[in-house]
This record gives structure tokens, sequence and C-alpha cells, in this order.
């Protein structure tokens, strides 16, 4: 109910601020001072007689001047402009003070919106296409595998042990599942949008309580998950008895975020959460991880803010449309490390994981020149 109170108290704010300029009163005057000028011009006729006195002095006698000029000014005029001017002016006083009166009666409210951002962290308008290609992949059973090559030896017991050896890990060997891994990258990544969410206090009153609800259609072809990196782990062609140590050292070098978003999923609905908790007023705070949206079909997300301060949930929908193209992936392309990555940078938001590396560049640089 305050809400649309609210809302009507706006559209008659945005009316007067129209027909009430700053110099309202100036124009009122005007109005006001024209009127009682005909009035007394139509008592005295000073102006006209002023006229032809001038004219007749420097001129000549002229009848026909006279004959124009010789008329009664209507008095009916300057009384309505009187009472316009003076009607004009009480109604902009009194009816800008009774709205900021009807306003200020009104309860507080923080006016929040919610905002989403794509792999770039640019602003999705309430109907977007996703970036990339679809593709279609061959099947998992036909991808054959990366093959290691050992080295002959004369001995057979010689070339059993350096084959045991790498096996056990002690050395590089070659990533079996290379061209697999990179097909499930793919399938993942090609056609989805990498989604950031954002939510603004424009207001003046701290909210409290603050989460978000995004629900998606669940339907074939469309598939959500939330993600703590913003680009794909590039599959390793060879594996490294040292890699065991590789997460301890990204641990330390990338200290852990903690994941606020969390994605569940019924019969009918994909379901985000964010709980956001407090927000002061004009700030705004975006989630620490992240959103991957893929779809084959036009699909629609409902975004829904809860806040303890708002009389009822703020409601908003986005639509989104799928990438117009589908591609047909080959096991060549697979294996093929150029060709890999080329179709990576086509399908996976045109080019994402690079834009994403020269940001990350950027900062770094701008962090080592202010430490």
């Amino acid at each position: 109910m305050h809400n649309k109170v609210n809302q009507w108290l706006d559209i008659a704010e945005r009316v007067f601020n129209l027909i009430r300029p700053k110099a309202y009163n100036t124009i009122a005057k005007a109005v006001v001072f024209t009127g009682i000028g005909l009035l007394v011009e139509s008592h005295f006729n000073f102006i006209h007689s002023l006229i032809v006195a001038l004219f007749e002095e420097y001129i000549g006698k002229s009848e026909f001047l006279r004959s124009v000029l010789d008329t009664d000014t209507d008095k009916t005029i300057g009384i309505i402009l009187i009472t316009l001017g003076m009607l004009y002016h009480i109604s902009m006083t009194l009816g800008k003070d009774y709205i900021d009166t009807k306003k200020a009666e009104l309860p507080k409210f923080p006016s929040l919106s919610c905002l989403l951002l794509n792999g770039d962290k640019k602003e999705l308008d309430s109907e977007f296409t996703i970036r990339g290609s679809l593709i279609t992949l061959p099947n998992r059973e036909s991808i054959p595998n990366n093959a290691q090559e050992i080295p002959e030896y004369n001995n057979t017991h010689m070339s059993a042990m350096i084959a045991a050896i790498q096996i056990q890990g002690f050395v590089s060997q070659k990533n079996r599942d290379l061209f697999r891994e990179r097909a499930e990258i793919l399938k993942q990544w090609s056609g989805a949008e990498l989604l950031h969410l954002k939510i603004e206090n424009n207001g003046s009153i701290l909210a409290n309580c603050v989460s978000v609800k995004l629900q998606i259609p669940r339907d074939k072809g469309v598939l959500i998950n939330d993600l703590s990196i913003n680009i794909p782990e590039d599959p390793k062609e060879t594996i490294d008895h040292n890699d065991r140590f590789s997460g301890i050292l990204d641990l330390h070098e990338h200290p852990m975020t903690l994941d606020d978003l969390s994605v569940h999923s019924d019969a009918d609905f994909f379901t985000v959460y964010w709980r956001v908790n407090s927000l002061q007023a004009q700030t705004e705070k975006t989630a620490n991880n992240y959103l991957l949206l893929k779809t084959n079909k036009s699909t629609v997300i409902e975004c829904t803010i809860f806040c303890d301060e708002l009389p009822e949930p703020i409601v908003s929908t986005y639509i989104v449309n799928p990438p117009p193209q589908t591609l047909n992936v080959t096991i060549e392309d697979l294996k093929d490390s150029e060709r890999y990555i080329k179709l990576c940078d086509k399908c996976i938001m045109e080019g994402h994981e690079e834009r994403a590396v020269k940001e990350w560049m950027r900062e770094y640089e701008v962090e080592n020149e202010e430490s």
C-alpha cells in the first residue's frame, strides 16, 4: 500500500516539476502585473494618448493612427490574467507543500536494486543474449587417449622399469585424459555466460537482513552452476609429481574467499540464494563467487530482493536468449592445441579468457605501483 501511495506521489511531483519551473514566481508576477497594466490602460487610455502625442509631435497629425488606437481595451482580459496569475502561484505553492508533507508522512524504505553483470562486469539489460557459441561434441567413448610415448630399449626389463616409474608419477608423463578434459571444458563453458551479482542501496536508509533469490525454470538444456573462478581451468598436457603441492601454493598466493552464493534445484526450478546481510545507504556489494548460466532456449530469471525494512519483496525479471550459433567440434579440434585454443576463444564469451587475464595483469601492475 505504501509503495503505491509513494508511486502516485512521485508521479504528481514530476508533473508539478514540469509545470513549476524555478522561475514560477516570476512568471506569476509577470502575468499579474500585465493584467493590472491592462486594467489601468483600459481606464485611462494613457498609453494610447502617449503614442498619439509623440507621433504628432515629431511626424505629423494622423487621423488614421487616432482611429486605430481609439478603441476601448477589454477589462475582462486584465481581470482574467490577474486571476490566472494568482491561482497559478497559489496552486504551485500549496501543491508542492502538500506533496512534500505527504511524502514526509510515509515510512522510509531503503531503495534496493539487484543487477546482473556479464563476465566483463558490464551491466546486462533486462533482456540479453549469451555470447559465444553452443557446440556439439563427439561421443566421449570415441575420444582417444593422449598416448604416452615410452622409449624402446633392447632390455625389456629396462623398458618395464621406465614405464613403472612414469606410472608412479616420479617423472613427468602425458595426461592420458587430456582430450576428454578439453571436451568437458567446452561442454561446460561454451555458449555459457558468467554472471556477477551486484546489489545497490540508493536510498538513505540502512537495509538489514538483505537476501536475494534467483529462480530459473528447470528445463532440458538449461544449466546453472556457482563457481569460485571466472575462467576455465586449462587441462594440463603433462602430469608431474610436483603438482601435488600446487594446490598449497595456489592457496598461499590466492587466499580463499567466502562463497556467498548457493545453487539448489528441484523438479521445477534452479534456485540461487545470496545472503547479503546489511547494506548501508548509498553503497553497493558484489557477490564473491560467480554463476555460470547456459541455455539453448529463451528462459526467464526472476530476481527477488528480501529486506526487513521493506513492506514487500522487490521482484524483477531478466529474459535470457541463447547464442544464435552452434558449432560442430571434431576430435581433431580436441587433439590440436592451437585449434582448441581458437575454439575456446570463439565459443566461450567471445574471447573472455584473454580479456580476464589482461585485467588480472592490469590489476597486478596497479597493486605493485601502489606498494
